[in-house]
């Protein structure tokens, strides 16, 4: 049975985190040497990709199985204080501008407010993170890429399990916890390759 909350998920979690100690972490997670993102290893294999009728959008029907070979993802959503780098180092365009009224840039020319360092970068249009990821030798994750890292080894809906929960899914920090290598639930649009 899924679990359906944080709780019950408690075992699973356990479960996971006894066998990733038994296999050992060693050459699954990484940091680049270019922008220090770090990066987990999903390995290859196969998982279930999109929603069930009657759950998500229409766009993510049907559910189906897509095979993947491995790749290499971030963990973290790129920082404004990672981007400032690749701007420095490139010259490339500060996003500084927004097209969103509810979502403002926080960027004023080349600089940010230093307690948006560690914050995700926003106002970046899709040229711009290809950029970036060619600049610090990575690629965007492909749709299919992104979903099997956020629902992880146990295929799980969400990082805590079945069924939305609002206080989990607003949070304003990115981290990571068990059981998925990627647990980015927050307001910030995120950005895939295409596939």
């Amino acid at each position: 049975m899924e679990p359906k909350t944080g709780t019950d998920r408690v075992p699973l979690v356990r479960e996971l985190l006894q066998r990733w100690m038994r296999e050992g972490l060693q050459n699954r997670i990484a940091v680049n040497a270019r922008d220090g993102s770090v990066l987990v290893y999903v390995p290859a294999g196969a998982f279930e990709m999109g929603s069930v009728e009657g759950e998500g959008g229409s766009d993510e029907r049907p559910r189906h199985r897509v095979e993947l070979s491995g790749y290499w993802i971030g963990v973290y959503a790129v920082s404004n204080g990672q981007y400032l780098k690749f701007v420095e180092a490139t010259g490339h365009r500060a996003p500084d501008q927004s097209n969103w009224t509810e979502a403002p840039a926080i960027w004023r020319g080349k600089s940010f407010p230093p307690e948006k360092a560690d914050h995700p970068g926003v106002c970046v249009s899709w040229e711009d993170a290809v950029a970036y990821a060619q600049w610090a030798g990575c690629e965007l994750a492909s749709e299919a890429q992104w979903e099997k890292a956020c629902r992880g080894p146990l295929g799980l809906e969400y990082p805590w399990g079945s069924g939305w929960e609002r206080r989990l899914g607003s949070v304003k920090a990115v981290s990571v916890r068990p059981p998925g290598p990627i647990t980015r639930i927050n307001s910030v649009w995120l950005i895939i390759g295409r596939s």
